[in-house]
């Protein structure tokens, strides 16, 4: 799969839990949590700054899932690189 444009592909990072009370919330089920760690797979001729395996916060509500747990979004949607 390559990217086009201003896309980038993320493979999102494992899972973390957030203790509210007496649950153990994912960050599926946290609004609060946002943004989330991923590493670029690839993207587009139109990205500048990343590298192939960067590691980088995305919003999570702007990324779209591919089936095979890579995740679609817009290079603005990267709030920064680790």
């Amino acid at each position: 799969m390559k990217a086009l444009g201003y896309f980038v592909v993320i493979k999102k990072k494992s899972q973390t839990t957030t203790k509210v009370g007496n649950l153990d919330l994912t960050e599926a089920q946290d609004d609060t949590m946002r943004y989330v760690i991923g590493e670029v797979v690839t993207f587009g001729e139109g990205v500048k700054g990343l590298k192939e395996g960067d590691e980088v916060r995305y919003d999570k509500r702007a990324a779209s899932e591919d089936g095979d747990g890579n995740y679609i979004l817009k290079s603005d949607s990267i709030a920064y690189v680790l």
